[in-house]
């Protein structure tokens, strides 16, 4: 069991060095968003390579369904299934501005950091609690596109800010979004 096996997928080899760089480049803020969960604060980090668009978007689960830690009502487990429900329909999430990008592959997940637990007199003896979705994407013209705008602050009235943050192979960038500036220019 302490062996890796590595497959080799020639296709794949570029892919994995740029998203071994989007990984290093996003290293600092990946590392300050486990550390520092905030609530308002939501993370976006898109790359695009080739034909590829992999967009990842972490939230703390407050900014989704108002509250955190494991689901213990009806109404708190609907609340998410709903919650999912609108981050896997992509009319909800992003619009693309050029590029001819088609869904390929939606994965959203709810995890609980009890590592972190704290004391709010709101939330005494939960948990931190994130949701994550990820995107795959196949742009037939990756090169022509130009724009996304994320909708999420509309979707979550809580999701007050994203950290959005992105690299393709003419540009990367980072940027703050709110409900009055979701759009992110990737020129």
């Amino acid at each position: 069991m302490g062996k890796l096996l590595v497959l080799y997928f020639p296709k794949m080899k570029t892919f994995n060095c740029v998203l071994a760089n989007f990984s290093l480049f996003f290293a600092s803020v990946v590392h300050s968003a486990q550390d520092a969960h905030v609530h308002g604060l939501s993370h976006l980090t898109i790359a695009l390579e080739k034909q590829t668009l992999l967009v990842e978007i972490n939230s703390p689960l407050m900014d989704i369904v108002g509250f955190e830690g494991e689901p213990r009502t009806k109404v708190q487990k609907d609340s998410i299934e709903r919650a999912k429900a609108t981050l896997r329909k992509i009319d909800n999430v992003l619009i693309f501005k050029g590029g001819s990008c088609l869904k390929k592959n939606i994965d959203v997940t709810l995890g609980h950091d009890h590592s972190n637990e704290h004391s709010h007199s709101e939330h005494d003896h939960d948990t931190h609690s994130e949701i994550s979705a990820v995107y795959k994407f196949k742009c037939s013209e990756p090169e022509e596109l130009q724009e996304i705008t994320v909708l999420l602050p509309n979707q979550f009235s809580r999701m007050e800010k994203i950290k959005a943050q992105w690299v393709t192979a003419n540009a990367q960038g980072q940027v703050t979004l709110d409900k009055n500036k979701n759009t992110i220019n990737l020129r």
